[in-house]
């Protein structure tokens, strides 16, 4: 958002007309219904700041519950693998059917 939004930063351009045009053309806005009104912006900020706190609190518990995770040993699949390419079945399915 950044780079692309004029209300995040000042010095990149709006493009809200064109998109917005596109999503009134499909039916995703209505411009006499509009949701985003001054009305619901003051209630996102009220509520922002609380929501950022619960977010940031979830994000530490699921940091925690990955980092409690144990690591396996994996099983050692070479030998499995040897036998399989020195095998007569895998050499029979790369072998070219014109081979003498």
């Amino acid at each position: 958002m950044n780079d692309k939004c004029g209300i995040v930063n000042r010095a990149n351009p709006c493009r809200c007309a064109k998109k917005t045009r596109g999503f009134i053309e499909a039916g995703y806005v209505d411009p006499e219904h509009l949701v985003f009104v001054a009305e619901r912006v003051r209630n996102v900020r009220e509520v922002a700041p609380v929501s950022a706190g619960a977010l940031a609190t979830l994000d530490r518990h699921c940091v925690d519950v990955f980092r409690a995770h144990p690591f396996y040993d994996s099983p050692d699949v070479v030998p499995a693998l040897r036998r399989l390419l020195d095998g007569p079945l895998f050499r029979r399915a790369v072998e070219s059917p014109w081979t003498p």
